[in-house]
């Protein structure tokens, strides 16, 4: 077989694929493909998907691949559409890459594991504009976005948390939780709360044993904003990059988007899979009452 009945057969394979996503979710069959046939990978860059295929998505499937609810995407759009680092001209007279596809861009990069070149290919771009993409619209977050969305709350919010905590086992004054998670880089980084439970040797007595039990089920909120936020953004299970300080730059821009998320209401738990583990293996806590309370007090799963 030649390398062009290759390509042929490769472009049809794909095109077929695609045409029966198009079908499944309402999509507009419009895109255009193109194969190069000089790559030994055979890649095919897709062309108009931002202004054909998207537009189509039905709001359920936007919301899966991007992890945020349409109108939430817009108001994203809205806060950072003025800001000079989006709104750069393209080199050499290339045409700029609008700001709403740079944001899209970069969502789907963190709201997934694949590959640059592979972003690179469903947005019909370079290796090098998608990474210039996330790069600056992670930078716009942090500079304009971090400090509105991410912050200590004041003493009337600290009350309401207290009284939040309060009410779920009687432990007075708690305006928070605080925990460690993994986050594969080329390190792990793992932190601890600092209200400590007794450490059990066999011989804690029934008032240390209902600490620690009350400890354990307060310790909930904060697992559970974890996962809440790492099965949003899937970046966050595994980021590749060399530089640590771009990869907290990424923890810290997930964080301020997962609580505009939760902020405007955007729930990503209609997304979790029933068999998510924690980082710790253990399975999520189906917990009622944890749940429950939550719908009660959404704030307890924001990222502070």
């Amino acid at each position: 077989m030649t390398v062009t009945q290759k390509v042929v057969m490769f472009g049809a394979a794909l095109q077929t694929f695609l045409t029966t996503l198009d079908e499944n979710d309402s999509r507009s069959t419009g895109t255009v493909f193109k194969t190069d046939a000089s790559s030994p990978s055979l890649r095919a860059k897709v062309f108009g998907y931002v202004d054909t295929v998207v537009p189509n998505y039905l709001d359920s499937v936007f919301k899966c691949l991007f992890r945020m609810s349409r109108p939430v995407f817009q108001q994203l759009v809205d806060y950072l559409k003025d800001v000079p680092e989006l709104n750069t001209d393209g080199p050499g007279g290339i045409e700029a890459i609008p700001v709403d596809t740079k944001i899209m861009i970069t969502l789907w990069y963190l709201g997934s594991l694949e590959t640059i070149n592979k972003i690179a290919d469903r947005f019909g771009i370079g290796e090098a504009s998608v990474i210039d993409c996330r790069n600056s619209v992670i930078l716009s977050i942090l500079k304009y976005l971090k400090h509105k969305f991410i912050r200590w709350p004041n003493q009337q919010k600290m009350q309401t948390e207290a009284q939040a905590f309060a009410q779920r086992n009687g432990f007075q004054d708690i305006v928070g939780a605080v925990n460690g998670t993994h986050i594969q880089i080329n390190k792990s980084f793992v932190g601890r709360w600092l209200l400590t439970p007794f450490r059990d040797i066999g011989h804690l007595t029934p008032q240390e044993k209902k600490f620690n039990t009350h400890h354990s089920s307060n310790r909930l909120v904060i697992i559970r904003a974890f996962a809440l936020l790492k099965d949003r953004f899937t970046r966050l299970q595994c980021i590749n990059t060399k530089s640590i300080e771009l990869a907290v730059d990424i923890i810290v821009a997930c964080c301020a988007l997962h609580n505009i998320c939760i902020m405007q209401g955007d729930d990503i738990e209609d997304l979790l899979n029933e068999d998510d583990e924690n980082d710790d293996g253990v399975l999520l806590p189906p917990a009622p009452m944890v749940e429950n309370e939550a719908k009660k007090n959404p704030k307890q799963n924001r990222i502070k």
